[in-house]
């Protein structure tokens, strides 16, 4: 069986939102739990999971607040099950829940140590490269050890292939090993050296020289952090960023699995694969009933004229990878009438009404009589 591990931040409304759909969308498979939540809304969140989950719950509020890998390893050391799915609120099943389940009851079958579930292309790994690290190939994933070996052979084939990443399941063992090796006694992080290890050596270089000096750093029992103490993100690893002196001592055997279809996306971000996120395919926000706020400014505007018949296709995705404020489309009728089929609704729009729309979710116009309508684009690129 596999727990469900939970240890995340929820300080706002949208976020909590999220919270309630994502989890609503996963709570029956598992019947053991383990949470600890952070945030202005923790109240909130642990009275949904309570009425959610029943008694199938253990909760971890009186752990410590800022360091989230000393407060992992203590709530993993109370997990029965065999392996984990770490749950983030910010990405939704994309699947039928039947293939979650399959995937689930597989993992523990074959003995998986790690298989993301999400940032499907953003892994850098697919079936499709995995030849040369001697894979078997499944229904549902594919499988290869990373031993020794196939590090050197993952550096060439995909080095930038993580071969820890948060939105994943994973088998207790490695996940407490990768605890065990981040949980140092001192843990320093200092935003304004972090921001120029990331100006002068690039993505992913310097993750590469931060792990390079905590290696040193772990003679001290000290940690370096790319992140806030308090993030999950400090434990993801990739797997370049080894040193000669971790591969020349490296004797485990790891299981891992790469799904032949992703499970989850993320719904505001990348990753810095294009088109990964909920909202680049449409599927995201999910309420379209609720009042559209715009927070963008420096929109961009023009004026569209149709004739009694035509249409007009408002879709725009912004090219940004990390989404803060969702693209929209603001219609004012100068004259006319149109109607705008917008997710599974029709909305009429006469002389001097005014709507906006999610754009990514793919308002088109239908010009009933002939229309004037201004255009207003809204983008946080824009700014």
């Amino acid at each position: 069986m596999t727990a469900l591990f939970i240890n995340i931040r929820i300080d706002r409304k949208e976020v909590f939102d999220l919270f309630k759909v994502t989890l609503k969308d996963i709570e029956n498979f598992f019947n053991e739990c383990h949470v600890k939540i952070r945030g202005n809304l923790a109240d909130e969140c642990v009275k949904f999971t309570k009425q959610l989950f029943l008694d199938r719950v253990i909760f971890y509020q009186n752990l410590d607040e800022v360091d989230w890998v000393a407060t992992s390893l203590f709530m993993v050391e109370n997990i029965k099950s065999r392996s984990i799915f770490c749950y983030l609120e910010d990405h939704r099943l994309v699947k039928s829940q039947k293939e979650l389940s399959l995937v689930l009851a597989e993992f523990d079958k074959k003995k998986l140590d790690f298989l993301a579930y999400s940032f499907f292309r953003a892994n850098h790994l697919s079936r499709e490269n995995l030849l040369p690290l001697n894979p078997k190939h499944g229904d549902l994933f594919c499988e290869f050890y990373l031993n020794k070996k196939n590090i050197n052979l993952l550096k060439k084939i995909s080095p930038n292939y993580y071969t820890f990443s948060y939105p994943s399941i994973s088998s207790v063992d490695y996940f407490k090993k990768l605890l065990n090796d981040e949980n140092k006694k001192n843990k320093f992080y200092l935003r304004k050296l972090s921001t120029l290890f990331s100006i002068i050596f690039r993505y992913p270089k310097y993750r590469i020289v931060n792990n390079f000096l905590n290696f040193f750093l772990s003679y001290i029992n000290s940690r370096l952090c790319i992140y806030p103490p308090d993030s999950p993100h400090n434990m993801e690893r990739m797997n370049i960023e080894m040193t000669s002196f971790e591969l020349k001592n490296f004797t485990e055997n790891w299981n891992f699995g790469i799904l032949n279809d992703e499970l989850f996306a993320n719904f505001d971000d990348d990753n810095t694969a294009y088109g990964e996120s909920l909202i680049k395919r449409g599927l995201y926000p999910i309420d379209t009933e609720s009042k559209i706020e715009i927070k963008n400014k420096n929109p961009s505007t023009f004026i569209l004229r149709l004739n009694a018949g035509e249409r007009y296709d408002c879709t725009y995705y912004s090219q940004i990878h990390r989404i803060r404020n969702l693209p929209i489309v603001s219609l004012k009728v100068n004259c006319g009438s149109i109607v705008v089929s917008y997710k599974d609704k029709k909305i009429n729009l006469n002389k001097n009404d005014n709507q906006a729309f999610y754009s990514n979710l793919s308002p088109i116009i239908n010009c009933i009589y002939s229309a004037e309508i201004i255009v207003t684009i809204y983008d946080e690129c824009f700014s």
